[in-house]
């Protein structure tokens, strides 16, 4: 009630910045955008009887009112309307305010909520009164509260609730319109108005309402008449009634500020010393504007120019007809004016100025003439709300005497001097006094500094990244990396410059962080001149300071999501202003005063060429850290000069001066004068090739010490250079500069000179983007592309005008800009890309008839995309890429972005509609197994390739110690070569990176890049610059040979780096068989973790919405069943059931039959399982319409059709993993990474991350398995985040097989009857006549007299039945109070998925743990009593017993604090029952058994068997390959160039195929037939010891291991395969098998009551068991033993399908998944036969 106790008027506005409007038929309510309307404004009511309730009367006299019609037909909320009740107190216009933070509810008598509803029609825009139901719209009935609390000036205009100089009472306002009210309106009187009113001649109206001094009525006003205003009715000094803060606080000790718009724009006084405007120019004289205080009026100022005039509000229009009205500059004839009297009105950090008639200063925006011009008005449209927000920053420094011609300066700056007059202005007031209040500097935490960190608000460090651009924050304070050098600036006192540990500067780039944001990047650069880009100046804030850029934005450390997490932008801070402080950390001392770097050092200093060639530098030349402390005396100069022949004895030290000049031209001429000698070159002798090269560059910096070598203009000598340098190829470098000083381009480029026929010209920034084309340097072969700010065009017409080389074609890079144009070209060259559709829109949001949006796909053109999908901008350069997930796999998407420090992606799991703002392309999301293939052309002949961890997964970015991202080299297939061949030619760029999508054994293009070289490979390096030699030399020189020579002119090696592998060891888990002992293998049969029981309901239905539902989805097929899963379907069904629910509760008020009453019961358990969770995601509900009588309809047409009159409804659902589940699973995965694999705990990491591991993981059907299945990855992987992308990237479902439960159905029907024969009828076990052994005795493994504990069963669970029953009720009776609920939100089954915690609110509210709610427990309970036993037959159903014990088990492990009486007993009797129940109903005897496991585990069977030979032989082909290469090695070295890889491999795709590690045959049958998505890591390009080391590992996860009663949930079979390397190839024991077995989830807890079970009963999780040994100890286990033993039950290869082409997913996996291998030329096995699937 706070919120209205002392309001007359309020204005409500919704959760979507929406305003409860009442329309114009004094009816309907509704929501409305416009908050300025009268319609918007509700009049407070109290309720004498009752303090807590108010009424709203709306501006038609009318109540709002909670109506009891039904918004829409079957529909929850009901209607709410304006009306005039028949008495007042009525109850159906009272609401009571519930306050909710700073919002509100109101309720109604009947315990429901005023609710402002979104969505499409009819919702949209909508008004009811309902309780909500879903955690999405919880918020729909949140309402705040705007105080209005002023009259109505107009019919159609009401004022914003922050502009009110007063309130006016109640009884002096009526209105003419309002039936009930009264037809006058009065004004205040003047006696009210007293204090500080207006002199009746300062103001004057044209056509106001005026107030007659003695009739006080409203009476149309003539020209020139007189009006009195409103004044403050009481004198307060800090708000008013409405609440409005005031804004004084900003003026009272400021003497002059800045006011800067919402457009980042200043309020400036133009020149002609009338208009007003807004400039970007904050330092100008013209943005300071001086204030003064209003004499007697505390809450108002007046503006004066620095032309001595006020900021007046104008009477007349900015434009005619338009309601905006001028804002001027003027000298009013009275100084009381009022037109130049502003009230501030603070609004957070902002402020608003509202004059006298309570409108607003105003910043426009838009197109002209609106653009930069300010106006005063009401805003009326929630966009232009913020544009009467001003910021205010107070000046307050004054010119002395001496500064009288300055302008105004900026107070953030002290760069510059002032640059603008500032005039002398008449007194007309108060007059000014002007001081000044100089900054304080911040130098003094830098004078002695040599090196600094500096440390963000998020106590975060200044870090410069190793790609040495990117600058962020990082946690790790010790690194190199957060160690800034500090250089001083000569000249300028308080700046400084920042060098990283790259030799590169700290900058303030002019590229924009995001595009639409006013942030710009801080990078790391080395720029040609020392510019002020990378100067800084320090102002002390406190014992902080903030870095201050030339143009007044500040250094800021960002925070909140990413991209902007850990970025650093410079920028002037609206908000978080303690982003811009920074702690200053002096890391080392400078022992003496430094000498200042001079403003005209460069990079460059040969004014007479605009363009410069390339050197590289060395550690005396650019970037040298060493050098900075050199004295500025000058540098010294070393000189040789060469003889006659051109030969230089430098092996004495030459004679030396000292140069204490700058450029070239000086020290050429200072040679000649030490010399003696004229016409003289420079040069510099070549570091790589020894050569000489004309000195061309500018002088290093810092007062570098140089070595040259002085050439006389008639030296012989000369003359042969003559034919290596004049008349050397000239590749010209036209790319920005960034890019042409990467690492790899100065690798590859000083590799190409280092042959001696190239001059390598850089053109540089300057020239590129401001000299005209016709000044650049010429060239013979031109090296340019695009990146940011380059200007394509230009290069374009240059390349036209010279006709030279291009590397990479120019027009062709247009295209790459646009991925439609990509798409289309590579379909031109027939280069597969994945299945894709365009969406164009015109402008945003565009309604598109083509384009259909359902909950699970999109429909584009009619061709269908199902979840998951990529959605990506038209635009090449927005990389912000979308993948959305199904509903069934738990919905949400995946946000993909450029590199943010460790993050590539972010998931949200809330987002489930695609964007609509842009042009998109959608296409099919393929599975990679969590990889991506950049690769990288350098001509069509040669291509490298590169993978890494896909961002799809998990969105960590995997680094390695220096920071930079692992990605390890991998093998092309002959196939993905001729790919890079034609991406190469379509796009005509020779130097060009892709991305290459590999998924079942295809390999699709989903991205073109352009220019793009391999970092960190001096191999790669190599290769680059051979081929682009042969390139340029073919194009422009084809008479000089290219052949490459025997040794490369270069002497820069790889350097040798760490290289990791892991030791070779045995087993290591259990048993050792020697060092020599390589693990090859490991397949593991893996059941799923802790589960909700799983449940069934039963149904027939005749009632007609049912029926039409089933038509609706099977096709309108009268006899065909129908299936509903997504959650459309099961959203209808819903919909259906909540109309056909009674709500009476059958049984207690109803006289309906036994049968009605069990249907009705039954309908209301099938609407509590859709309701479960808010929303239909995750894979746990499906139902089944099966029709079963039909009946003949006549239409209206006459004709006759057939319609089914009953059909049977089958409900199933559960089955769920739980929390428990998913933290055994990511459990277990962790304990096989850390034990399963030799080596350190590191070894299987080490092993996947270099693309030696070959990782498969497949999973059943159902969705505890795959749950189970990607929360084990998770663990296994040490991967984060939710467990939804996980799923979808590494997870294929087969469930043919993995779910075979079906080939043995008849065989396993004969056990179960056989089985409830021996025990219902008490006959003896009896033996088999061929063995005497009691186990192959039939149902062996029954406990004795199980038929005696079949009652105590029954009885036993009655008695937990009748507890959950009670329970039930209750819950029911609390449900109809709406108590407990509005408390503990309803399970959000999607929102778990990944969740490994308990719901403790749900736990300590006493309700079911997970997502059961009482009523499905019950339902689950009495299920239960029914069909274990039926009493009218006397029959048990024995099969029930195993759905009884999880029962139990599930709610002894996670329901144990309801404390149901007598569950730990009947645990104890169904374990023991079921301890023989289970394993019997898979086989009543050994042979059964045996034939029964064998149909169901048939292609499982083959699929392992295929799995080890495949090992096996691919183990062979790398002993093979390493016995080759070992023979290659003593090769002479005349032949090396026909069997060295380097020169066949990798510098020509057609020609020698890169070797796989197996024999030809292997390769071939690689090519064709295996189809599976493979990785192989190059052994040339990686660096790691043992390349050539490859493990597989298959898991598989099936949702039963056809149980036993040791067997339990997350029980395994783990079968590992080694290799003994010591032993020769045809030896059977060279591979050993190793078995090994859990039993999965210790049930122990649950039978005792100890330490132990306490601790379970915390977080409900049983622990996982360790593994035991399949086999004895010493016995050695070979592989051909194992395809003995296996062989004769497992499919032969024969009889597997072969692979289908995917095309479109159901769900969230290809339709073809379960096809993935081709296996019938691998069988039978022998040494020599081609792999099998992966």
């Amino acid at each position: 009630m706070e919120f209205f106790n002392k309001a007359k008027a309020v204005r409500l506005k919704s959760h979507l910045d929406k305003y409860l409007a009442a329309d114009d038929d004094e009816q309907t309510v509704r929501q409305s955008t416009n908050g300025s309307s009268k319609k918007a404004r509700w009049i407070i009511e109290l309720v004498d009887r009752n303090p807590h309730v108010i009424r709203l009367k709306s501006c038609h006299g009318k109540y709002l009112t909670a109506s009891d019609e039904a918004y829409l037909l079957g529909w929850t909320g009901q209607k709410v309307l304006q009306t005039i009740p028949d008495k007042k107190n009525d109850p159906s216009i009272e609401w009571e305010p519930i306050k909710e933070g700073y919002q509100v509810k109101l309720r109604t008598r009947g315990g429901k909520y005023l609710r402002a509803n979104g969505a499409t029609p009819p919702w949209r825009n909508s008004i009811t009164h309902d309780i909500p139901h879903r955690t999405a719209t919880q918020d729909w009935v949140m309402w705040e509260v705007d105080v209005v609390d002023i009259s109505v000036l107009d019919d159609e205009y009401l004022p914003s609730h922050a502009s009110s100089f007063s309130s006016v009472s109640e009884d002096s306002y009526r209105s003419s319109d309002s039936p009930g009210i009264g037809s006058e309106m009065r004004w205040p009187s003047e006696k009210s108005s007293r204090r500080g009113a207006v002199q009746e001649d300062d103001y004057r109206s044209s056509g106001s309402p005026v107030c007659d001094g003695s009739k006080s009525r409203l009476r149309p006003a003539a020209l020139g008449s007189e009006m009195r205003w409103p004044s403050v009715v009481s004198d307060k000094s800090k708000s008013h009634r409405s609440g409005r803060p005031d804004g004084m606080d900003f003026f009272k000790n400021a003497k002059s500020v800045r006011l800067q718009s919402h457009l980042g724009k200043y309020l400036v006084a133009d020149e002609d010393e009338q208009t007003v405007r807004q400039s970007r120019n904050g330092s100008s004289s013209k943005a300071r504007w001086a204030v003064e205080l209003v004499d007697g009026q505390r809450d108002r100022i007046r503006l004066k120019s620095c032309h001595g005039l006020y900021l007046t509000a104008a009477e007349a229009p900015f434009l005619l007809g338009m309601t905006g009205k001028k804002v001027i500059q003027s000298l009013p004839g009275k100084l009381m004016d009022a037109s130049i009297e502003w009230q501030p009105v603070k609004e957070g950090l902002n402020v608003k100025l509202m004059t006298r008639e309570g409108k607003f200063l105003r910043g426009n925006g838009g197109a002209p003439p609106w653009r930069n011009s300010v106006t005063h008005d009401v805003p009326q449209r929630t966009a232009t709300q913020n544009w009467v927000l001003w910021g205010v920053d107070v000046v307050d420094i004054t010119l002395s005497e001496s500064d009288t011609g300055s302008g105004g300066l900026s107070p953030a700056s002290s760069f510059s001097s002032l640059s603008e007059d500032h005039s002398g202005s008449p007194d007309t007031g108060s007059p000014i006094l002007l001081q000044r209040q100089p900054q304080v500097s911040g130098m003094e935490f830098f004078k002695k500094a040599k090196s600094v960190r500096l440390k963000s608000h998020h106590d975060k460090y200044l870090t410069a990244e190793s790609d040495e651009e990117t600058v962020v924050q990082d946690r790790s304070g010790s690194s190199k990396h957060a160690k800034w050098s500090v250089e001083f600036v000569e000249g300028v006192e308080n700046v400084i410059r920042l060098k990283s540990c790259f030799g590169k500067y700290l900058t303030s780039s002019d590229d924009q962080f995001l595009l639409g944001v006013t942030g710009q990047k801080v990078v790391q650069s080395l720029p040609r001149k020392l510019d002020s880009k990378i100067e800084w100046e320090p102002i002390r804030d406190g014992m902080q300071v903030k870095l201050k850029t030339r143009y007044g934005n500040y250094l800021r450390a960002n925070g909140g999501l990413p991209p902007w997490r850990n970025s650093i932008t410079h920028d002037i801070p609206h908000r978080h202003h303690d982003w811009i402080l920074w702690v200053v950390d002096v890391i080392e001392i400078r022992p003496e005063s430094p000498p200042k770097v001079s403003r005209s050092d460069s990079l460059e200093e040969d004014l007479s060429s605009s363009s410069f060639h390339l050197r590289f530098p060395s550690s005396e030349s650019i970037g040298s850290v060493e050098d900075s402390t050199r004295k500025s005396e000058g540098r010294i100069i070393f000189y040789y000069v060469c003889d006659d022949d051109g030969n230089v004895n430098d092996a004495i030290e030459g004679p030396s001066f000292q140069f204490k000049g700058h450029g070239l031209p000086e020290l050429t001429q200072k040679l000649e004068e030490e010399t003696g000698i004229e016409n003289i070159i420079v040069c510099s002798r070549n570091r790589i090739n020894g050569k000489l090269y004309p000195l061309r560059l500018a002088l290093p910096p810092n007062n570098a010490t140089m070595h040259v070598v002085v050439v006389p203009s008639t030296s012989r000598a000369m003359e042969g250079e003559k034919d290596c340098i004049q008349e050397k190829l000239t590749i010209g470098v036209c790319v920005m500069e960034k890019k042409a000083f990467s690492a790899p381009m100065m690798q590859i480029l000083e590799r190409l000179q280092g042959f001696g026929e190239f001059k390598i010209v850089y053109f540089g920034d300057k020239v590129i983007l401001e000299d005209p084309i016709e000044s650049w340097p010429i060239c013979d072969c031109l090296i340019g592309f695009y990146s940011t700010g380059y200007p394509l065009e230009r290069a374009e017409a240059y390349a036209a005008l010279r006709k030279t080389f291009s590397v990479n074609e120019l027009e062709p890079q247009h295209l790459l800009h646009d991925r439609r144009k990509v798409y289309e070209r590579l379909e031109m060259y027939g280069i597969p890309v994945p299945r894709y559709a365009l969406v164009n829109r015109k402008y945003p949001y565009q309604e598109l008839d083509y384009f259909v949006e359902e909950e699970d796909f999109v429909e584009v053109h009619g061709n269908r995309f199902w979840k998951p999908f990529v959605e990506k901008p038209v635009e090449g350069d927005n990389h912000s890429v979308m993948i959305y997930y199904p509903s069934s796999a738990g919905g949400g998407m995946n946000a993909l972005f450029r590199k943010v420090g460790n993050r590539s992606s972010e998931f949200h799991p809330d987002v489930r509609r695609v964007r609509r703002e842009g042009s998109y392309i959608y296409e099919e999301f393929l599975p990679t197994g969590g990889t991506d293939v950049k690769v990288y052309t350098v001509g069509p002949e040669y291509a490298h390739a590169e993978a890494r961890k896909s961002p799809v997964v998990d969105g960590v970015v995997m680094r390695n110690p220096d920071g930079k991202e692992v990605r390890y080299p991998v093998l092309l297939t002959p196939a993905e070569k001729q790919i890079a061949r034609d991406v190469c030619i379509a796009f005509r760029q020779a130097v060009c990176g892709f991305d290459l999508l590999r998924c079942e054994g295809r390999s699709y293009v989903c991205d073109v890049n352009g220019w793009s070289f391999v970092k960190n490979s001096y191999k790669y390096y190599d290769d680059a610059a051979c081929v682009l030699r042969k390139i340029i030399l073919d194009a422009k020189a084809p008479h000089l040979s290219a052949t490459i020579p025997p040794v490369l002119p270069w002497m820069v090696h790889e350097p040798v780096q760490p290289s990791e592998g892991i030791p070779r060891q045995g087993s290591g888990m259990i048993g050792n068989f020697g060092q020599s002992e390589e693990l090859r293998c490991v397949i593991a049969i893996i059941r799923h973790g802790d589960r909700t029981p799983k449940q069934k309901v039963k149904l027939k239905v005749t009632e007609e919405k049912l029926l039409s539902l089933m038509l609706k989805y099977n096709g309108g097929r009268p006899r065909a069943e129908t299936k509903l899963k997504s959650a459309v379907q099961l959203q209808d069904l819903l919909d259906a059931t909540r109309a056909l629910v009674p709500r009476a509760r059958a049984g207690r008020e109803s006289d309906s039959e036994a049968e009605d009453i069990e249907h009705a019961e039954k309908l209301r358990q099938v609407k509590a399982v859709l309701e479960e969770g808010g929303h239909f995601s995750g894979i746990y509900r499906k139902v089944q319409l099966k029709p079963l009588k039909w009946g003949k309809v006549t239409k209206s047409n006459g004709e006759v059709e057939e319609r089914p009159t009953e059909a049977l409804m089958v409900l199933k659902y559960g089955g769920v993993l739980t929390h428990a589940g998913r933290k055994q699973a990511d459990e277990l995965g962790r304990y096989f990474r850390n034990n399963m694999y030799p080596g350190e705990g590191t070894g299987l990491l080490r092993l996947h991350s270099t693309y030696r591991h070959d990782l498969k993981i497949y999973s059943s059907d159902e969705g505890r398995v795959q749950m189970s299945a990607a929360a084990f990855a998770k663990g296994l992987l040490d991967l984060e985040g939710p467990l939804t992308p996980i799923l979808v990237s590494l997870v294929s479902k087969d469930s043919s097989m993995l779910d075979g439960l079906e080939n043995a159905s008849i065989e396993m029907d004969e056990a179960k009857a056989r089985l409830n024969e021996i025990i219902t009828s008490e006959s003896k076990i009896g033996h088999n006549s061929i063995s005497e052994e009691p186990w192959m005795a039939d149902g062996a493994g029954l406990t004795p007299k199980a038929s005696e504990l079949l009652p105590k069963l029954v009885k036993l669970t009655k008695k937990v039945t009748e507890q959950v029953r009670l329970l039930a009720n209750d819950d029911d009776e609390k449900l109809a109070e709406a108590s407990l609920y509005n408390v503990i939100c309803p399970y959000d089954q999607a929102k778990a998925l990944g969740k490994t915690n308990i719901d403790v609110d749900r736990i300590a509210a006493g309700l079911p743990c997970g997502s059961e709610g009482f009523l499905l427990m019950f339902a689950r309970w009495r299920k239960l009593e029914r069909d274990l036993y039926n009493e009218r037959k006397d029959r048990f159903d024995i099969t029930q017993i195993p759905d009884v014990y999880d029962s139990c088990k599930y709610d002894l492990l996670h329901n144990a604090h309801l404390n149901l009486e007598g569950l730990n007993e009947l645990f104890k009797v169904a374990q023991s029952l079921a301890d023989g129940v289970i394993p019997n109903e898979y086989g009543i005897n050994p042979r059964q058994k045996l034939k029964i496991g064998s149909k169901i585990a048939r292609r499982l069977l083959g699929k392992i068997l295929i799995d080890l030979r495949n090992t096996r032989e691919e183990a062979i082909g790398v002993t093979e390959w390493k016995s080759n290469q070992d023979q290659n090695s003593e090769t002479p070295k005349a032949a090396k160039e026909d069997t060295d890889p380097h020169f066949k491999s990798h510098c020509t795709i057609e020609g020698t195929r890169r070797s796989s590690f197996n024999s030809d045959k292997s390769m071939d049958q690689d090519d064709d037939d295996d189809k599976e998505t493979k990785y192989r890591l190059d052994p040339k390009y990686a660096n790691v010891k043992t390349p050539e080391r490859h493990v597989r590992t298959r898991l598989y996860f099936t949702s039963r291991l056809y149980r036993t009663k040791e067997l339990d949930y997350m029980s395994y079979i783990v079968l590992r395969m080694f290799e003994n390397t010591e032993v020769a190839l045809e030896d059977p024991k060279r591979f050993r098998i190793e078995m090994t077995f859990s039993r999965g989830a210790d049930l122990s807890p649950l039978e005792r009551k100890d330490g132990k079970a306490c601790t379970l009963h915390q977080d409900h999780t049983l622990p996982i068991m360790g593994p035991e040994r399949l086999q004895d100890l010493r016995s050695y286990l070979t592989l051909e033993m194992m395809e003995k033993m296996i062989r004769p039950f497992a499919m032969p290869a024969e009889d597997f399908p072969p692979p289908a082409i995917p095309h479109g997913f159901s769900g969230y996996f290809s339709k073809s998944s379960t096809v993935l291998e081709r296996l019938a030329n691998f069988w039978p096995f022998h040494k020599h036969g081609t792999s099998a699937v992966k």
